[in-house]
């Protein structure tokens, strides 16, 4: 005649009988002290794996991917193991953060989950595991860029440095360097009295405290003097990759350069994880002090400008297909302020993917871009633009090579001619890095690299460019280039 309080059960082990005890509580409170001793004992034994009881076998850490038609409070596992048994409909349940979930699906197809219990309740039959699914069709093969027209131009390669004209390697005098690394070069042009050079990259360097500095270089025949380390650009705006151009428009030299400063990003109102892109404009390049910050843009690396008209100007940019899908094309009214659009190519990128131009694949050995130089104007009017590109191989074996695309005068969005082979490759010492010996004179971050970044017309008043590269991540070589009509 002594009932327990609504809610509550005795449970029974295997290794006891039903049997009452002799002598019986009387009081409601210490059925419940009892219960509750009961209770946190089943609890705490139906948390092992294969764990069986008269009642349910419990499997712990498990759930199923089957879904549940009823679920509920349950303080532990034997209480959903009640609950299962006392509905005829549950074929197995689940229990995990003091829930139970009643399931009655055709399958039952186990998986592992940490804190959950499967429960199969006694003389019930299991269903089977769900069938595999079929495999997956391997992915589509990239879009193909669509053929261009019969090439307009020739684009030959007239010189190639054996030795670098910037290096650490190099004697003091002979275009030395005091950083261990130098490299990923932008011509600045003679301006103001100034001579001409190339801006670079120097990675982590004592003499420079990082920051990006200049050496004077001859457009006629690619020779550098020693950097000078007391002429550098202003860390806030850019540590790496450059790309200066000067327009004569407004009279002001542009930097695009790669750095990551997180806090001029957000007040830029740039958010995207690519906000790495800078840029900065002055009149007077070699005074660190004369940048103007104008943008940071999304763009990962690099913005390769082409000035259009009185105003408008695009810029090439980016690397693909990863993080960007390949090289995009965005213009803007106002360089001065830096707000750009992005608009679609309009010619030689597949037609299923127009905002990015993309590379030709491993079967003609390039399957990475990344925007390289400054475009170039030839006397027909149309641009020439030097990419970087990757061939299988990349990223152990470096393997980093140039290619180039021409675009109308017109319509800088029309790819008039790509380049279906590398018009340079790593050759010499300096730009393998001897192969990876580890008695290379050369210093460098990556092996068989070269990254053509900069292009200036050689001044003789034809379709020739002086070029410098950055070869083995760590020197700087030159090249020259001639293009003729077709």
């Amino acid at each position: 005649n002594v009932q327990l309080p609504p809610g509550m059960h005795v449970t029974r082990s295997p290794s006891t009988s039903p049997t009452i005890p002799a002598a019986m509580p009387s009081t409601l409170g210490s059925w419940t002290r009892v219960v509750v001793c009961v209770v946190v004992c089943v609890a705490a034994a139906t948390k092992a794996a294969g764990v069986t009881t008269e009642a349910c076998q419990v499997a712990a850490d498990t759930d199923t991917h089957e879904f549940y038609y009823h679920r509920f409070p349950e303080h532990d596992a034997t209480g959903c193991c009640d609950a299962c048994e006392r509905d005829p409909d549950c074929l197995f349940a689940t229990f995990a953060d003091n829930a139970c979930y009643l399931k009655n699906a055709s399958t039952l197809t186990p998986v592992h989950k940490d804190g959950v219990a499967l429960i199969y309740p006694s003389g019930r039959p299991r269903p089977p595991p769900a069938p595999s699914p079929p495999p997956s069709p391997p992915p589509p093969p990239p879009p193909s860029p669509p053929p261009l027209p019969p090439p307009r131009y020739s684009v030959t390669l007239t010189s190639h440095s054996p030795t670098p004209v910037l290096s650490s390697a190099n004697a003091a005098g002979q275009g030395h360097s005091p950083c261990d690394v130098t490299f990923n070069p932008s011509y600045i042009q003679a301006h103001a009295g100034h001579k001409g050079g190339v801006l670079v990259r120097l990675d982590n360097c004592a003499a420079t405290g990082g920051a990006m500095a200049f050496a004077q270089c001859s457009l006629d025949d690619g020779v550098c003097g020693d950097l000078q380390t007391n002429v550098t650009f202003p860390k806030d705006q850019g540590t790496q990759d450059p790309r200066i151009f000067f327009d004569a428009r407004d009279g002001y030299f542009y930097n695009f350069a790669y750095g990551e400063n997180p806090v001029q990003a957000h007040r830029d109102g740039c958010t995207n994880p690519q906000c790495t892109v800078v840029l900065a404009r002055s009149k007077t390049p070699l005074d660190a002090g004369s940048w103007q910050h104008i943008n940071t843009l999304p763009w990962h690396r690099n913005g390769c400008c082409i000035p259009h008209g009185k105003n408008t100007t695009y810029c090439i940019f980016g690397e693909g297909p990863s993080p960007l899908p390949g090289l995009g094309i965005a213009v803007t009214s106002d360089l001065s302020k830096g707000v750009f659009t992005q608009v679609n190519w309009t010619s030689g990128v597949p037609e299923n993917s127009p905002e990015w131009f993309l590379p030709l694949g491993a079967s003609q050995n390039e399957i990475k871009l990344e925007a390289g130089t400054h475009p170039v104007q030839l006397t027909s009017g149309d641009w020439l633009h030097f990419y970087a590109a990757a061939t299988p191989g990349w990223v152990p074996n470096g393997n980093y090579t140039a290619g180039y695309i021409i675009v109308d005068k017109d319509d800088p969005t029309r790819i008039v001619q790509r380049s279906t082979s590398h018009i340079m490759i790593p050759t010499f010492e300096y730009e393998t890095l001897c192969n990876g010996a580890s008695d290379c004179k050369y210093h460098g971050e990556r092996k068989n690299v070269i990254f053509l970044c900069s292009a200036t017309p050689s001044g003789k008043g034809d379709d020739t460019f002086r070029l410098f590269f950055g070869a083995g991540d760590g020197n700087v070589g030159t090249a020259t280039v001639a293009i003729k009509p077709v």
